[in-house]
């Protein structure tokens, strides 16, 4: 019966044939391919190999000489074990690359060419005892080898009073030499370095100790003990990405966006807040959480905030003025309010004219994960006599999920290894322990 089955199918005149491979996947269609000549042939001109290609490898045109599907096995000797994870992180380096050669271009030059298959297998094979690196990051280091160490780094800068952070997207050799031993981050190598401050990022290569095996993240150790030694194991984390695909994609879509502006050719990780015009002159708020002055244990979070005021042009000269004061608002998660005032911005009393931008950065902190800030500002006219207010926008504070190292312990004695132990930061996911 199967047989007549068969027989009857390939008998089948070709445009009812394609029409009942189009509803395959590529694997069934391959499959088909092995049955007979007709099915061979079939397959092999089907329309659906042009969307695979386009797909799956970002291939927009087939050569003349070569059909699509001739095209994709092609693609898939070279990228194969990628294929779930390719077209997002070849966006993302797309994105990172056109962003970075038009505004950054010291940065843009500081990239490293990609690694071959081969070299890949053989540093897992050499420096990693046994560890194996996910999927998603060899298919991006396939693609960059990371950055060579300088400053200004790709991942993004901060600056603020005596603190100036930069983070290097490591390239593999260098991130193997950090393979960490110590409790609380064994078996996890850095991702993401500043050479300034020696602060970066790590992935988990193990589930061990409870991490989720690939996810990254900021340590962040326990510092509620009155000596402020590490207790062991104590070493919390503020996580910044469950893969290397989420965390690499949300960065490439921020550059995409223009979320983050560049100063001096480098990339400042501020997010926009909000915007307000009053009189003439207009706020824009943005704000950066910075996990590597804050601390899960005791709670600490640490932020900081970039605020341009700017004149229109089209103002009247008469409308010239200076700001004396600034008055603050302050709530945090908890619902706790407090109040700020005080003369200038940071020791400066800008004089707005038409045309005129002033921008300043400054910080602040809460014990909460989440809070927020508005207020105004008072200004005095040069021209002419009188005073008025200026709203300041609100100010949106967040912190990145974090983890308890009691939590991710838990979850290692109860055999849960990858279940969700992060919190979030809003009162109803805010873990216990």
């Amino acid at each position: 019966m199967a047989e007549e089955e068969g027989s009857y199918l390939s008998s089948l005149p070709v445009i009812p044939l394609f029409k009942i491979f189009s509803f395959l996947d590529k694997q069934d269609v391959a499959k088909c391919s092995q049955v007979c000549s007709r099915f061979n042939q079939v397959a092999s001109t089907l329309p659906s190999w042009k969307k695979w290609c386009e797909d799956i490898w970002l291939v927009e045109e087939c050569p003349p000489c070569i059909t699509w599907k001739q095209l994709f096995s092609k693609w898939q000797m070279k990228w194969g074990r990628y294929q779930s994870c390719y077209a997002t992180i070849k966006r993302a380096w797309t994105v990172i690359e056109e962003f970075t050669r038009l505004h950054c271009p010291a940065i843009y030059a500081s990239l490293n060419d990609g690694l071959s298959e081969e070299e890949l297998n053989e540093t897992e094979v050499n420096k990693l005892n046994g560890l194996k690196l996910p999927n998603d990051l060899r298919c991006s280091l396939r693609i960059h080898n990371g950055q060579r160490l300088v400053s200004p780094g790709l991942i993004g800068s901060m600056a603020i009073s005596n603190h100036y952070q930069s983070e290097c997207l490591l390239e593999l050799t260098v991130a193997l030499s950090g393979l960490q031993r110590r409790d609380g981050l064994r078996n996890c190598i850095p991702i993401s370095f500043c050479v300034h401050t020696g602060n970066g990022q790590f992935m988990a290569l193990t589930n061990e100790e409870g991490h989720n095996w690939g996810e990254i993240f900021w340590p962040s150790p326990d510092r509620s003990v009155d000596n402020f030694e590490i207790p062991t194991m104590k070493m919390h984390h503020f996580l910044s990405g469950a893969n290397f695909t989420s965390w690499l994609s949300a960065y490439a879509e921020k550059l995409e966006n223009h979320s983050y502006p560049v100063v001096d050719n480098e990339i400042y990780t501020f997010s926009f807040s909000d915007k307000a015009t009053t009189k003439d002159i207009t706020i824009v708020t943005r704000t950066a959480f910075l996990p590597e002055l804050s601390s899960v244990k005791p709670p600490l979070f640490f932020f900081t905030y970039r605020i341009s005021i700017s004149m229109d042009p089209k103002a009247s000269v008469m409308n010239k003025c200076q700001l004396t004061t600034r008055h603050w608002f302050i709530t945090d998660a908890n619902g706790i309010k407090e109040e700020v005032h005080g003369d200038g911005v940071v020791g400066e009393f800008p004089v707005m004219y038409p045309g005129a931008i002033h921008e300043y950065i400054s910080c602040t902190t809460f014990s909460t994960p989440t809070g927020q800030m508005e207020g105004h500002y008072v200004f005095r006219y040069l021209n002419k006599k009188g005073t008025f207010d200026v709203k300041i926008p609100l100010l949106k504070f967040s912190s990145l999920p974090y983890v308890f190292a009691e939590k991710r312990l838990l979850n290692v004695s109860e055999g849960k290894y990858g279940e969700d132990c992060t919190s979030s930061g809003s009162d109803d996911r805010e873990s216990t322990l």
